[in-house]
């Protein structure tokens, strides 16, 4: 009885333990797939905001719709009304008709609004709105509006001539200061539609540009397809037309001069008036660029520094010179770029150097293919290097050696320009009584560096957001934070309100502004340390890191799994031998 009582006791406890086993396996495989493996899932997710790419890929084919406002006027009473608004009239249909069909290749591409892989990006809308202002009205108007253009047609009468090219009805000047043109011609009532022809075709090839324009945001972009050789199949536009070199909000202007024999030419002696120099001219001019870019002066004076080459005996009207050849002015900027210092700022830095001839090779300059001699070099993305032939009779009676900064300067304002992209106007069309200051800059030429730089700005900004997602999208384990989101769908509301404002023509400084800013902005999301990090990290190392932390804590796992299932199996057998 005693036996068969232990018996029974020892079976309830066995069965006891086992089901505090398939219990605890139970608790164990709930926590682990219920809770464990959600929270390691979480915690090991890669986070990706989503970006706006079907809204990025359409800016990538949007066309830029620029409206240009003209207002015509004409000069004299040898021009009727009806003779004004054929003018008006014939003038707007052919500016409409030239600025989308010579350039598009679909058929849709027009009504759609898109730039197709062969047709332009960029399509100016003409507005041609009839002013007929007074005499003296005329004359108390100070300059067109920004964007705008006036168009001045002069009748000229019978004792009146001008003189034509081959083909041409009219003649055009420009007064580059009021953005305004004045078109000289004789009574052509019986070819006005010839008329209206040559005059639209100065209009877009000379006012606005349009084929820069076009090679500006395509090339931008990054469109291979967009046709180069549409203005000059017999050459390579490429190499007549040049970009702006990464155009920025903020420039380092630094004025060097650069002393490499201070034993010869005593600093004592030396008189630079630089800061007279920045006040009454440098200063002037930048300041009609501030709706452009900002522009902060430094100078400084560097000693024992000499050019990175050594000039040749050469000879410079028929005196004894020293020159520098071609091959030799890449290399010498090299001993000057480590002591000019200014190379830790992040922002744009145009170097102005002014070199002070060494005595034994005085006077020096520099040598193009030519043959002719120069005194500055233009190194492209760097700035130039002027180089100052010291009065050497000075020097040997220890005397003042006055520097003219005044030139100094003069000569780095065609420097400046192109560093920021600024084309000065092209004399062919300015007017023979209109005379341009080197040290000023006319509301025609801002108005072309506006577009230009817009321009440049959107493509740029598009193209950055662009690639950031084809970027992402490749790499699939990338964190993509909300910020970045954020910095993406700012930059296209910024590009969105810039394509209104052209569209309206207005407040050409104002999108400079906003497209400028969605630059940044795009940049500053495809550079964000987030994904910078994330770049190399590769995908096959995640299992160096989980498999050594699963596999010992799968095993109890599995062992748990196999009880459960054990003690279900026994459970079944033992309810079939009951029944």
């Amino acid at each position: 009885m005693c036996e068969a009582s232990r018996e029974e006791a020892r079976a309830r406890f066995l069965e006891r333990e086992r089901i505090n086993t398939v219990k605890s396996s139970v608790f164990y495989l709930v926590l682990a797939v219920c809770v464990g493996l959600p929270i390691w899932w979480h915690t090991t997710t890669v986070y990706r905001a989503s970006l706006p790419q079907e809204e990025v890929s359409l800016l990538m084919e949007k066309t830029v719709q620029i409206r240009v406002p003209l207002y015509v006027n004409f000069s004299n009473e040898l021009a009727d009304e009806d003779f004004r608004d054929q003018i008006a009239t014939l003038l707007q249909y052919e500016l409409s008709l030239s600025s989308s069909a010579p350039h598009l290749s679909s058929e849709n591409a027009e009504s759609a609004g898109q730039a197709t892989k062969t047709g332009h990006y960029v399509r100016c809308n003409y507005d041609v709105i009839r002013e007929d202002l007074l005499a003296k009205e005329r004359m108390n108007k100070v300059t067109s509006p920004s964007g705008h253009f006036t168009l001045f047609f002069d009748i000229l009468g019978e004792d009146q001539e001008i003189t034509l090219l081959r083909d041409q009805l009219c003649h055009v000047e420009l007064d580059p200061k009021m953005n305004t043109a004045y078109i000289y011609t004789a009574d052509v009532t019986m070819e006005l539609e010839k008329l209206v022809s040559q005059v639209s075709e100065f209009i877009k090839s000379k006012l606005v540009e349009e084929t820069s324009l076009n090679y500006e945001y395509a090339s931008n972009l990054r469109v291979e397809s967009f046709d180069f050789s549409r203005k000059d199949k017999s050459k390579d536009p490429k190499e007549k037309q040049e970009k702006i070199i990464a155009p920025k909000q903020k420039y380092d202007l630094v004025l060097t001069l650069i002393n490499p024999e201070p034993e010869r030419y005593d600093r004592k002696l030396i008189k630079w008036e630089v800061q007279r120099a920045v006040s009454n001219y440098l200063t002037p001019y930048l300041h009609s660029l501030k709706d452009v870019a900002s522009f902060n002066i430094a100078s400084q004076i560097i000693y024992q520094v000499k050019l990175g080459a050594n000039p040749k005996a050469a000879t410079h009207q028929g005196v004894k010179a020293w020159a520098y050849s071609e091959l030799d002015i890449p290399h010498l900027i090299t001993p000057v770029e480590r002591k000019i210092g200014f190379t830790t700022s992040n922002t744009t830095i145009i170097n102005l150097a002014t070199y002070l001839s060494p005595y034994e090779k005085n006077p020096l300059y520099f040598s193009d293919k030519s043959g002719s001699m120069k005194s500055l070099a233009y190194y492209k993305g760097w700035g130039a290097v002027f180089l100052e032939n010291v009065n050497k009779t000075l020097s040997d009676r220890n005397e003042e050696i006055v520097l003219n900064a005044d030139y100094h300067i003069a000569a780095f304002i065609p420097v400046i320009n192109s560093m920021i992209g600024l084309k000065r106007v092209n004399s062919e069309i300015l007017g023979s009584q209109f005379k341009l200051d080197k040290l000023t800059v006319t509301q025609f030429e801002l108005d072309n560096l506006y577009r230009r730089r817009i321009l440049h700005n959107l493509a740029t900004s598009v193209s950055t957001m662009d690639s950031l997602i084809t970027l992402c999208d490749q790499v699939r384990n990338m964190v993509i934070r909300d910020e970045i989101r954020q910095s993406v769908e700012l930059a296209m509301e910024l590009i969105e309100e810039s394509h209104s404002l052209l569209e309206q023509g207005k407040h050409l400084p104002l999108v400079l502004q906003k497209s400028s800013l969605a630059t940044e902005l795009a940049e500053k999301a495809f550079s964000d340390p987030t994904i910078l990090a994330m770049l190399y990290f590769p995908e096959d190392q995640k299992y160096a890191i989980y498999v050594p932390m699963f596999v010992p804590m799968s095993l109890p796992l599995w062992t748990s799994l196999g009880i459960l299932i054990g003690y279900i199996k026994t459970r079944n057998k033992q309810k079939i031998e009951n029944e």
